[in-house]
């Protein structure tokens, strides 16, 4: 591969191909998902990621991750495949770039290099390099896939951010526009190109035309939507009743993101008005990563490590806890085995859920959630008092990777708020419409697209 050059298809438009669709990237700290509205919210194009990129064991997102080995840099599935064969394991991933962005200095990430074992090969490439060519990888496989679909690839898009303070929103918010509008860039000209990974001079090339390129005007929504706002709407826009109030809980692997939002349905009118938020939406640092930390630390705790490995077995860990956290929570308990014969000991999930840091975690969700239904608990108290189908319940929207957590469903039962006593009820990880209109058979599904889902919606309320 050689003299690539920029494909600016994307910025001759001065208009989306449909302005009634819209497209929403939820770009996750660990993986990343994509829903598009085909002209109204009820028509909802759920994007293949996984299966597009030719990942066998998702069908809905890619991995939020890149390897850079032997001057090619690999994306997705075949990133965390490709970082599990190398043989010294000096050379970690590329990943978690969203907690870059959603914690420490709110410095340009163009200006910020990887680290050295990140980059073996050293030369030129930051961090907001790494973040164009994660969301170029995205977007190809996200408009390829819905021009196929529906006959366009260049609609107007949204993207979802946690629930961060203004200064850090508005920073990130900027920086979004920018790097959504170079990702389109490298995807246009990269297009197809992504198997089997890219010689890094292919990508300092594409890269060095993109970065020239201003923001495209008309592409991106100015402002992310909330993630619990967008995944708590994605649920209430259909499941409607008289009097409904109900608080989501995102869990998902950087944050932990909880809001509330309340749908009524006025006296004399035959139908409810749309979901708004309500109260004051929060995010916490205690997610699905803290208990990646607590899964390394408990695995370090059984092993015997051999001297002069301690670095390998360091980039091991980091590499594999993710997935062992996902096999101790899906197959009840994991066995950590590393390269070179290094075997840990068994972990059991319920043992795991009695780790003290772990009811630590939990003890800071449970918190999270008291806050965040007392900043609603005076308008719970007033539609209680309603003659007009008085409030008795509030419903627990789950979200996220974290959804079926234990912690979730301990949040569920009887309270009393204001004096007031209410039924907190979980709801179904899988709403009814969303398996009859596009399969069913997953649960763990559409909370994983939640964020998404509402995301796409033209009818998405501003909570920002």
């Amino acid at each position: 591969m050689a003299g690539f050059k920029l494909k600016k298809g994307v910025l001759e438009r001065d208009k989306p191909e449909s302005p009634r669709m819209r497209l929403c990237v939820d770009f996750g700290t660990a993986a990343c998902k994509a829903v598009a509205s085909l002209g109204t919210s009820e028509k909802l194009f759920l994007i293949p990621l996984g299966q597009a990129s030719g990942d066998a064991t998702q069908r809905f997102s890619v991995s939020s991750s890149l390897f850079l080995a032997n001057n090619r840099l690999y994306f997705g599935h075949e990133a965390i495949r490709v970082s599990l064969r190398q043989k010294a394991f000096t050379t970690r991933r590329i990943e978690s770039l969203k907690t870059w962005l959603g914690r420490g200095e709110m410095s340009d990430p163009d200006g910020v290099q990887l680290e050295a074992d990140q980059n073996p090969d050293g030369g030129d490439f930051s961090r907001g390099d790494a973040l164009t060519m994660l969301l170029a990888f995205v977007l190809d496989h996200a408009t390829t896939a819905l021009h196929k679909q529906a006959g366009v690839r260049y609609i107007k898009r949204r993207f979802t951010r946690p629930v961060w303070d203004q200064a850090r929103a508005t920073w990130y918010d900027g920086l979004m526009a920018r790097y959504i509008t170079r990702g389109q860039l490298v995807a246009d000209t990269l297009s197809g190109e992504w198997s089997g990974g890219l010689p890094m001079s292919v990508v300092r090339e594409v890269l060095d035309q993109a970065r020239a390129i201003d923001p495209c005007p008309w592409l991106v929504d100015p402002r992310g939507a909330l993630e619990p706002v967008a995944a708590g709407f994605s649920r209430m826009e259909r499941e409607y009743e008289h009097r409904t109030l109900a608080v989501v809980v995102d869990i998902g692997a950087g944050t932990t993101d909880m809001a509330s939002l309340v749908a009524i349905q006025p006296d004399g009118e035959g139908q409810v008005r749309r979901a708004k938020p309500q109260g004051k939406p929060t995010s916490e640092l205690n997610a699905g990563d803290t208990l990646d930390e607590i899964l390394r630390n408990h695995i370090l705790e059984g092993i015997d490590i051999p001297g002069g490995q301690e670095d390998e077995l360091s980039v091991q860990l980091d590499q594999n806890c993710r997935l062992w956290k996902e096999e101790l929570f899906i197959s009840g308990s994991v066995q950590p085995t590393f390269a070179g014969g290094v075997v840990g000991k068994e972990i059991r999930r319920e043992n795991f859920l009695r780790l003290g840091a772990v009811r630590t975690f939990e003890s800071k969700i449970r918190d999270q959630f008291d806050s965040q239904l007392e900043s609603v608990a005076s308008l719970a108290e007033t539609l209680a008092s309603s003659g007009f189908h008085p409030l008795t319940s509030i419903r627990i929207i789950p979200a996220g990777g974290g959804a079926r957590l234990p912690v979730v469903s301990s949040l569920g039962g009887q309270r009393k708020l204001r004096g007031v006593n209410f039924l907190l009820s979980p709801t179904d990880l899988e709403p009814r419409w969303f398996a009859k209109m596009y399969g069913g058979g997953d649960p763990n599904l559409f909370p994983k697209l939640a964020v998404a889902t509402g995301g796409a919606s033209p009818w998405l309320p501003d909570a920002n």
